[in-house]
């Protein structure tokens, strides 16, 4: 997130509902995943949007990193 969001979230006064926890994840009934890294990079690989939105967060994320050093 931009910091410019994250500090109108700490600033915010309103609360946020809890919507997933580890306990409600539990709860629910879907199947477990492997998620070891071969598998992570598998499934990412195989969806367009998911393989295509991760490379612009990584392209996005180091050209920030690049202007904050500059």
């Amino acid at each position: 997130m931009p910091p410019a969001v994250i500090e109108g979230l700490v600033k915010s006064e309103k609360k946020a509902d809890i919507k997933l926890s580890p306990q409600i994840a539990k709860s629910m009934d879907i199947p477990k995943i492997d998620v070891k890294e071969k598998s992570f990079r598998w499934l990412v690989n195989e969806n367009e949007i998911g393989n295509d939105k991760l490379c612009e967060g990584i392209r996005l994320f180091t050209q920030g990193i690049f202007l904050i050093n500059l």
